[in-house]
């Protein structure tokens, strides 16, 4: 999903095993902005409204703040970091796997280890299975 490849700004290499993957990062950049965003807006109600301002107007626009900065900070993280590039996405983050413990068992004691990522995984799986193997 990460728009640096196709702006040209990526050459496809795997990032240091030190960095920070993609899940952590964009959840972090949201939970700081979801603050701020909830800030801006209830300063914005307040100018918006005057003394006219009720707790519950004040908290909805909050809210929305809120919401509305986290997910844009979310999207925009995914779509230009080059953490968040899929072959990075699919060697480091939790919910895909770890390229280090990537150890698929196949037919015919065919092991795959190393820093392959998972769609050259799942084409090994989809090239034995059509072999017949």
């Amino acid at each position: 999903m990460a728009l640096r490849r196709l702006c040209g700004f990526s050459d496809g290499e795997l990032m240091r095993s030190d960095c920070k993957p993609c899940s952590r990062l964009m959840r972090q950049t949201a939970g700081i902005f979801s603050v701020g965003g909830a800030f801006g807006f209830w300063i914005l109600c307040r100018l918006h409204y005057g003394p006219r301002i009720t707790n519950p107007r004040s908290l909805r626009w909050a809210a929305c703040g809120a919401i509305a900065w986290s997910s844009t900070s979310a999207l925009l993280v995914r779509l230009f970091s080059p953490e968040c590039e899929p072959q990075n996405i699919a060697a480091y983050d939790k919910n895909r796997g770890k390229a280090e413990l990537l150890a698929i068992p196949l037919r015919k004691e065919v092991v795959l280890q190393g820093r392959e990522t998972m769609r050259e995984a799942l084409n090994v799986l989809r090239l034995i299975r059509t072999l017949g193997l």
